[in-house]
């Protein structure tokens, strides 16, 4: 039986995040019936599909009695087809909710058992899904999650036995057009946080500007340790919180300059927003 073996969380499906956003990223597609009794690594009951043939929005409903075929070309041509029933196949915002990018491709699953869980999980080590993997086998519970860096791509494989429901998501995204450094001269004195920086964008102008920077490729514990620097920094916090899901650090400085810095655990990517104290009272 595979155990935690709590390397880096994946940066499963680069959520990018708006910094005033960041709570609608939460809210789950109304068309499915969540669960409220899992964590983040049993996270795959809060979202399931209300039907088992809906394919992706734009290619609209197909009949109930319609198989689906494994989406190999959505899938990055890369990963293998599992040997289970594909219950349905969508787009990212579908499946986990209103924020999430539409680039990630999600297929549900039902009929697997433990071995062929495994299996699975096995094949896609092989493929060379191997950095910042992340493992759990409880007996019920089965988690795979690993990015392939060199390719820019990552994957994530749950399965509830107890409920015989999973999915797996392929991200396609992780090293996309990423900036070339930090933006010091906009983000006042934040510090880089030290890994890749996806975009810059402004909004409003004078004491009115925000600067957003999104990131991704933070482990949970440099997120806990980026916000613990800002407070350090003499951004006495208004927000600081940390749920299993989602930290969330939003201070201001002695000047009335802020920042709030929004981080997903899931996803291990999320935005740093810098600005005056007015201007970021809406974040």
């Amino acid at each position: 039986m595979r155990t935690h073996t709590s390397v880096l969380p994946i940066l499963l499906s680069l959520l990018l995040l708006t910094a005033c956003g960041l709570d609608s990223a939460k809210a789950s597609d109304p068309d499915q019936t969540k669960k409220s009794d899992l964590d983040q690594a049993q996270h795959i009951e809060q979202f399931q599909p209300e039907t088992t043939t809906q394919a992706l929005g734009a290619e609209g409903d197909i009949g109930d009695d319609t198989p689906l075929e494994w989406p190999a070309e959505r899938m990055g041509s890369i990963l293998p087809a599992p040997n289970a029933v594909i219950t349905s196949i969508d787009q990212g915002s579908a499946f986990f909710g209103e924020g999430a990018p539409d680039y990630i491709t999600v297929v549900s699953l039902k009929g697997m058992d433990s071995k062929s869980c495994e299996d699975y999980a096995d094949r896609l080590e092989q493929l060379g899904f191997t950095d910042d993997v992340t493992t759990q086998d409880t007996g019920t519970k089965y988690l795979y999650s690993g990015s392939m860096d060199s390719d820019g791509t990552g994957v994530t494989f749950q399965y509830d036995l107890s409920g015989d429901t999973g999915f797996i998501s392929y991200n396609p995204m992780l090293t996309s057009d990423f900036l070339k450094k930090w933006p010091a001269e906009r983000m006042g004195n934040i510090p880089d946080p030290g890994c890749d920086l996806i975009s810059f964008e402004s909004e409003g102008k004078g004491q009115d500007e925000i600067c957003t920077v999104e990131f991704a490729t933070m482990n949970e514990k440099a997120a806990e340790n980026y916000a613990a620097d800002l407070e350090a920094l003499g951004y006495l916090p208004e927000t600081n919180t940390s749920d299993g899901e989602w930290i969330m650090f939003k201070g201001f400085d002695d000047s009335g300059s802020g920042v709030v810095f929004n981080y997903s655990v899931i996803y291990e990517n999320g935005t740093i927003s810098y600005g005056k104290k007015d201007a970021l009272s809406g974040c």
